[in-house]
């Protein structure tokens, strides 16, 4: 994941803008590597509401607890007026940011700018919904859009410039756009078995090398992410050897098919 995300430090309420504590930290820190969220950003379905943002459906929240600081006054058994102080445990169900729609994370950024207008152009012309300023960078299914990191939050690496690291993310979720039903049909969405998904990066890894290495944003040199990459994917393809062919013919499919900017 080369780009800053709003991930660093403490996991964080987004109404207050203050750390959790205590045990919530512990819970909502396992919760966020059990699915992956590179966001730390947490809220009440309500606290969400009030950011303009709406919990996608069928999203799971997780729990939280807080002791609340309660004050009774009560009578003693010499008849004298005491203050009772103790603390109810309340628990509550909060979502991550990456839950939600609508919310634009506050990221640093410093990396710096660049724009290639060749692929700006191509990228236009694919007539794809492409939304910046995430902490991931995905394709949604159900959205039909390709959400992406906002440019400035990609870094140079040993292997890569920022540039080179942006294009090549964007070009690997623009392939899995093309798998849609109403496009390519490949195999997307809800019912994937553990191969389907296998093949599905694997073309998208490869469709995301032919069109950086045909835009030159990486000297026409395999990069070394890459190629772990796939070999991590043909590792579980061992039973179907011949799938790396139909996965490269596919790729080349997605990418025709982005270079003459079919959009249906």
């Amino acid at each position: 994941m080369p780009w800053r995300t709003s991930g660093k430090g403490l996991p964080k309420n987004v109404a207050t803008g203050n750390a959790y504590q205590g045990i919530n930290i512990t819970l909502l820190c396992i919760e966020r590597m059990v699915k992956g969220y590179a966001s730390n950003i947490w809220g009440t379905y309500t606290q969400w509401q009030d950011k303009g943002c709406q919990v996608r459906k069928g999203e799971k929240a997780t729990t939280i607890v807080f002791y609340t600081p309660v004050e009774k006054t009560k009578t003693n058994e010499a008849g004298e007026t005491i203050e009772d102080k103790f603390f109810i445990l309340k628990s509550f169900s909060v979502f991550n940011a990456e839950q939600v729609e609508g919310y634009v994370a506050e990221i640093e950024e410093g990396g710096e700018d660049f724009a290639n207008d060749a692929i700006e152009a191509f990228i236009a012309n694919t007539g794809a919904d492409v939304r910046y300023g995430n902490d991931r960078a995905y394709y949604s299914v159900s959205g039909d859009y390709v959400a992406m990191p906002n440019k400035g939050q990609f870094i140079d690496t040993a292997n890569a410039s920022n540039e080179a690291h942006f294009y090549s993310v964007l070009f690997h979720e623009l392939t899995h756009w093309t798998g849609a039903e109403k496009r390519l049909n490949r195999a997307l969405g809800k019912g994937k078995t553990t191969q389907d998904y296998a093949k599905e990066e694997l073309v998208a890894e490869l469709g995301s090398m032919f069109l950086s290495m045909e835009f030159g944003v990486n000297d026409n040199v395999l990069r070394d992410d890459h190629v772990i990459y796939i070999k991590g994917w043909l590792e579980a393809l061992r039973s179907d050897s011949k799938f790396i062919f139909k996965a490269s013919s596919d790729a080349q499919k997605a990418v025709t098919l982005l270079k003459d900017g079919l959009t249906k």
